[in-house]
């Protein structure tokens, strides 16, 4: 059981994170992105210590991006990647595909040719017209969906609620929701109500939810009600719970922990 070719798409350049993927790497193909030489050798050296292979990917950046190389230093990390024992070159890893076909088409030129090309899409980011040159598109939140997704893939569904209940609904129009801002990760923006036509979440507390009803909108609330929300990014909130209950034609299939969670190197 469990994943045996894993892609960590970001930079482990402390001291205890390079190990442990040292050693992780004797169980399993991975790989990790880099942007600087001095990131490449010291992966080099644990992979070395620990009597694994780490695969690298030169991680690009884009004009919107704050992290990664230049397209016009792909290629210097990639001759450093091949030249550092312990290491192999996999390819290279980018959210921008201007400026990671530039960076395929400068490591080519001289004479180094990247086995993966990899996209990263965002959540509000189309599959580009053309993929010429891309060999790989690692997709953002499509699998389960979110708000903020759906502003711009409307066609889509969600696949990913937060089940609430209703506490208390003492004023007309407004009801308070067991779900605040620790259960739904508002910090790009409130969950959405998913089912009940007019309800919208307008504020949050710690603990609690407070959803309100527009003018002309009639839902028959009662104490204990259930409410399901839509989280307004899912990346953000599925790190806040132990478990993910599965479900398929309203029966519970599968319960999944969620292994990472509070999980800090």
């Amino acid at each position: 059981r469990g994943f045996y070719d894993i892609l960590i798409a970001n930079l482990a350049v402390t001291h205890p994170k390079i190990a442990r993927a040292a050693s992780l790497a004797r169980r399993a193909n991975l790989k990790i992105a880099v942007d600087n030489p001095n990131n490449i050798a010291a992966l080099g050296s644990a992979a070395l210590i620990a009597g694994s292979q780490i695969e690298v990917a030169v991680l690009v950046r884009g004009e919107t991006n704050f992290i990664g190389a230049l397209p016009s230093e792909a290629a210097s990390l990639a001759r450093s990647a091949l030249a550092t024992p312990g290491l192999a070159f996999a390819g290279l890893i980018s959210a921008d595909s201007e400026a990671l076909l530039e960076a395929s088409s400068n490591c080519s030129s001289e004479g180094i040719q990247p086995n993966s090309v990899s996209l990263i899409l965002s959540d509000t980011q189309n599959i580009p017209s053309s993929t010429v040159g891309i060999t790989e598109i690692i997709a953002g939140s499509y699998a389960l969906m979110d708000a903020a997704s759906l502003e711009t893939n409307p066609n889509l569904r969600p696949a990913a609620w937060i089940l609430t209940t209703v506490m208390t609904h003492q004023e007309e129009g407004l009801v308070w929701l067991d779900a605040g801002q620790k259960a739904t990760s508002i910090d790009t923006g409130l969950p959405v109500v998913d089912g009940i036509p007019g309800a919208s979440v307008s504020r949050m507390s710690a603990e609690h939810g407070g959803m309100v009803l527009e003018d002309g909108a009639s839902w028959d609330i009662a104490l204990a009600s259930k409410v399901w929300l839509i989280p307004h990014n899912i990346a953000n909130t599925v790190n806040v719970y132990d478990f993910i209950h599965a479900t398929r034609n309203d029966k519970l299939e599968a319960i999944w922990e969620v292994a990472a969670r509070g999980r800090y190197d």
